[in-house]
């Protein structure tokens, strides 16, 4: 379809391509030739074909996910960046029991572990093993949202609605690890204690004061200034 329309001059304008907006646009494309206007009714009924059938399936899915014996772990999957409803649905039924495993032992179910050729006192370490296809290529997936920096969207914010303050703390935890990103503000369990001290410009940095009411751990946050404590609140 794209090097069809391309090869004819004809480019969509209107917005980003094949996010919905565009549809309405392709129908209304008519071409000279009858061989290349019946070309193209097969392409875009393939496409609205395929749209569909995507649509069915998304709905199946969020189906399985809100009611299933994998409910409670496609919905704890989720509180990880870049893991939804269909990356936690394929790990979910790929991995099965995933009391079987521990942190270390589910890198070696998903082939994420090097490959090793020991011989005696001689040991050699090659490239990743490469088991569990399918698991690995999801978490290569979702892993690719932890470049950005990370902040906690609306779709984030909704699945942490059904968790318990101690398993989103935790989650959110995860998110952050090796990231650079700025604290939730909006969810309660936060509350923020600022002291300035007798702070006057030229003075030094003064400490910005968060205590975590879930296990009573306090952070101190050096800040130039009470304006960058307040940015950070």
């Amino acid at each position: 379809m794209p090097k069809l329309l391309l090869g004819h001059g004809v480019v969509y304008s209107g917005g980003k391509a094949w996010a919905g907006a565009d549809l309405g646009w392709l129908e209304g494309q008519h071409f000279d030739l009858a061989a290349t206007q019946t070309a193209f009714d097969e392409g875009l009924d393939h496409v609205i074909s395929t749209i569909r059938r995507r649509d069915r399936l998304d709905e199946w899915i969020s189906q399985i996910t809100a009611d299933s014996s994998w409910t409670l772990i496609i919905r704890r999957l989720g509180w990880l960046r870049g893991i939804s409803d269909l990356t936690g649905l394929g790990l979910a039924v790929e991995i099965g029991d995933w009391n079987r495993f521990t942190g270390n032992s589910l890198g070696a179910c998903v082939g994420l572990v090097p490959s090793e050729c020991s011989s005696g006192a001689s040991r050699a370490q090659g490239p990743i093993i490469k088991t569990g296809r399918t698991c690995r290529r999801l978490l290569v997936e979702a892993a690719w949202h932890h470049q950005h920096r990370y902040v906690a969207g609306k779709a984030m914010r909704g699945r942490w609605d059904l968790a318990s303050p101690e398993v989103w703390a935790r989650g959110d935890a995860g998110n952050r690890r090796g990231t650079s990103s700025r604290p939730v503000t909006s969810v309660p369990v936060w509350p923020t204690s600022l002291s300035f001290g007798n702070w006057r410009a030229g003075a030094g940095p003064t400490v910005l004061t968060r205590t975590c009411s879930l296990n009573k751990t306090t952070l101190h946050i050096r800040c130039i200034s009470p304006a960058s404590c307040e940015r950070l609140r």
